[in-house]
């Protein structure tokens, strides 16, 4: 699984405000059909999602 990252404008917003989204899927396909409908898309990133990510943040420091 991955967090896939869009910056997106809603295709019904004239005043064409760009939201930055994240979303989880399998595959890049997976994550553009579900917000394909609303948003027009742009690739931004993925990130690897880890199967130990369980809220436990050991040493990151969140200033």
């Amino acid at each position: 699984m991955f967090t896939y990252l869009f910056a997106g404008v809603i295709r019904t917003d004239l005043s064409n405000q760009i939201h930055y989204l994240r979303i989880t899927a399998k595959t890049e396909n997976e994550a553009r059909a579900k917000l394909s409908r609303q948003f027009v898309l742009i690739f931004a990133g993925r990130i690897k999602v880890s199967p130990t990510s369980s809220l436990s943040h050991k040493g990151v420091n969140h200033a």
